[in-house]
């Protein structure tokens, strides 16, 4: 169902208990919460999205209540729809935080990834209201943006004008799902 809202701020949360959050920098109801106290503050409309394979209800019920008082809102929508009119994005560490990249997002990043030099990485609580009360001035220039996924793409051996690209990068996925690194995959 689509969101009726635009230029909102998104928090998309990881499985509980996923491994990757060893690489964050705060709990997930931290950053969920701390964005949406920020959003409200601010006056900007936000989202939470949980992840389609979290399971844990407590941390669910908890969230919902919290951001239901921030007068946020849950929703459950396709990713692609919520990237497309979202002004930023708060992620852990998440693939979909690199989604958000590829449609020139601003990105605050909670936790170490490989493409944090493209976003603002929260190390402080407080960096979310600066970013937020500054927004649209601390929106990432694109052209940086645009850099970093350059420099990816190239180091991992993709063109997007490849016409196997989609491909490519499925198979990059499939891999690192299984083992745990990007690896090369030839064309």
């Amino acid at each position: 169902m689509p969101v009726d809202l635009s230029d909102y701020v998104l928090v998309l949360s990881q499985v509980q208990g996923d491994s990757v959050l060893e690489l964050a920098r705060f709990s997930s109801g931290q950053m969920i919460l701390t964005v949406q106290r920020a959003a409200a503050r601010c006056g900007r409309p936000a989202v939470v999205k949980f992840h389609p394979r979290c399971d844990d209800l407590r941390f669910r019920a908890v969230i919902g209540v919290a951001v239901a008082k921030c007068g946020a809102r849950i929703v459950d929508a396709y990713i692609d729809d919520l990237l497309s009119r979202a002004a930023l994005v708060a992620v852990v560490n998440s693939g979909t935080g690199f989604e958000a990249l590829l449609r020139l997002r601003t990105v605050m990043t909670f936790g170490r990834c490989d493409y944090q030099t493209a976003t603002h990485p929260i190390t402080d609580l407080d960096e979310v209201m600066t970013i937020m009360s500054g927004y649209p001035g601390s929106r990432i220039p694109p052209e940086r943006i645009t850099a970093f996924l350059d420099a990816f793409l190239v180091r991992h051996q993709i063109s997007m004008r490849h016409p196997d690209f989609e491909r490519k990068i499925a198979a990059m996925v499939r891999t690192k799902a299984a083992t745990g690194t990007i690896g090369q995959v030839p064309l």
